[in-house]
């Protein structure tokens, strides 16, 4: 691998970060048989589980924090795979048109690009351990070898090992960072100076230039093609860094050719698989309003009437009779009573 160097866009300066690194997929430590078969291996992840009157320290908070990221890492990529998903691309630097012989400036102009110098477009890529990495700025990346980010002597400009031969490959690769640093309260008595710590944490990403394309970036077509049965669970990655683009340099650092096929690892979404719902699956009101509707209960009370059985009306007319018998009954019996 060639030089590697940690480019900031927006001029974001960040400080590696102190807790430990993205583990295999989300996995955490590798996992290990347990004597006799039973109880958590090694590899499970963990979380905190909280109780009343507990001491909670830094590490349990981090753990829990770890716990969610760890999992999305490996639904990421189990479920996704790793690459780019959009955008992304890699282009030369232009510096100005030459103008032509005559002087004039246009049609037929010369545009002359950067040495040794690509631009990277926004965009979003999964990582090989399943960790999301947003270019959200263009990004400039030298293609020489040692390139530094930043200066060590401000009398000195970039210092270089050596001259890169052959084809070049831009990669970039997760990165976390700590920023906005606070006051820390001291852990004892003394006069010295407030010490500070960084309070948060920044997902970040590095840029590199590679001398080949990885063996990941190469499946076997033919034989992801003839699988058949149970599939496996694939085997961690050695290396943490997606390709993007081959470049192809002259010894003077011109660009003269920019591949963003060859060694790109394409992550497919569903981001654009969506449709239109093609039924009438909607509780539409009565045509004509609220008027309608009345007058359609109407019709239908109406037409209830006209179809109740012939000997509805006999009936009506004994229930009738029946309660004007029940009457006279009571008052003759008031009458009784009184006499």
């Amino acid at each position: 691998m060639r030089g590697t160097h940690l480019f900031i866009c927006k001029e974001k300066l960040m400080q590696p970060a102190t807790t430990r690194e993205s583990t295999c997929c989300g996995q955490g430590h590798a996992g290990q048989a347990v004597p006799g078969g039973s109880g958590p291996s090694a590899g499970t992840l963990e979380r905190p589980r909280y109780f009343p009157r507990q001491l909670i320290t830094p590490d349990d908070l981090t753990l829990e924090a770890d716990y969610f990221r760890d999992r999305m890492r490996r639904h990421n990529v189990h479920l996704h795979g790793w690459g780019v998903v959009c955008g992304a691309l890699v282009c030369v630097v232009p510096v100005a048109e030459q103008p032509q012989a005559g002087g004039a400036v246009g049609n037929g102009a010369q545009t002359v690009t950067e040495p040794w110098l690509v631009r990277v477009q926004p965009g979003y890529v999964l990582g090989p351990y399943g960790d999301e990495i947003v270019i959200d700025a263009v990004c400039e990346v030298s293609l020489r070898n040692g390139s530094a980010g930043e200066p060590a002597d401000p009398r000195c400009g970039e210092v270089y090992v050596n001259e890169p031969e052959g084809p070049l490959y831009i990669a970039v690769r997760y990165r976390q960072g700590q920023v906005r640093p606070v006051p820390a309260q001291p852990a004892g008595c003394g006069c010295s100076d407030v010490s500070c710590e960084y309070s948060r944490f920044r997902d970040g990403f590095e840029f590199g230039v590679l001398d080949h394309c990885p063996g990941s970036h190469r499946p076997d077509g033919e034989a992801r093609q003839g699988e058949e049965g149970n599939p496996f669970c694939p085997p961690c990655p050695d290396s943490a860094w997606v390709v993007l683009a081959e470049v192809t340099v002259d010894a003077d650092g011109t660009v003269t050719r920019i591949d963003n096929c060859s060694c790109r690892r394409i992550v497919s979404s569903t981001r654009d698989d969506w449709r239109r719902c093609g039924s009438s699956d909607a509780d539409r009101p009565p045509q004509g309003g609220a008027e309608t509707a009345k007058a359609t209960e109407g019709s239908a009370h109406q037409a209830a009437k006209g179809t109740r059985p012939a000997g509805d009306g006999g009936g009506r007319a004994a229930t009738t009779a029946k309660r004007r018998a029940s009457g006279r009954t009571r008052v003759r019996g008031a009458s009784e009573e009184s006499t």
